[in-house]
Order: structure tokens, then sequence, then C-alpha cells
């Protein structure tokens, strides 16, 4: 609701504000922080695939990043309060 919210308040102003919400990405971060060990993600990501309709976790780069892409082009000047889910249908 904050994302609908800030889009009706801030629009006046010609600020845009939209959210991605996605499901679980691969990414290095839990392996940087010392959350994981390499073998232990890659073991906690396979078993997650199961749980993902398409059968595979996100990629930040080939699955986000081209929604962030579009919102921040000229082709998504019309859009705010709007709430993209890119989680490969978990949310259904």
């Amino acid at each position: 609701m904050l994302t609908k919210y800030m889009g009706q308040e801030l629009g006046k102003y010609n600020i845009r504000v939209n959210s991605v919400n996605s499901a679980a990405v691969y990414t290095n971060i839990y392996i940087a922080s010392g959350d994981y060990t390499q073998k232990g993600y890659d073991k906690w990501s396979e078993d997650k695939k199961k749980l993902y309709p398409l059968g595979r976790i996100g990629d930040a780069k080939k699955d986000i990043a081209s929604t962030i892409e579009f919102l921040l082009s000229d082709k998504s000047l019309w859009t705010t309060g709007s709430i993209y889910l890119v989680d490969d249908g978990k949310s259904i």
C-alpha cells in the first residue's frame, strides 16, 4: 500500500513510485556475509527450485534487471503506484 499511496501523493511533483517485488534471487550476498558457504547456498537454491512454477531461482541480471530498466525508461513515463511481481509465479 505504501507504493500506491506514495505514487498518488508524489504524482503532483512528477515523481513516479513503483516497486519490483521478487521472490528468491540467486546472489552472492549470503556467501559474502558469511551466512552460507558456497556449497550450502547451492543446496539451499536447489531445494528452493521445487517451490517455483518454472522450477528455478531468479537471476538478478536476467530476470529482475529488465523490469527495473523498463521502469527507469521513457517507456514507463505514465506508470506510478504499480507493483511488479517478478517472482516466477510464486505469488499465485
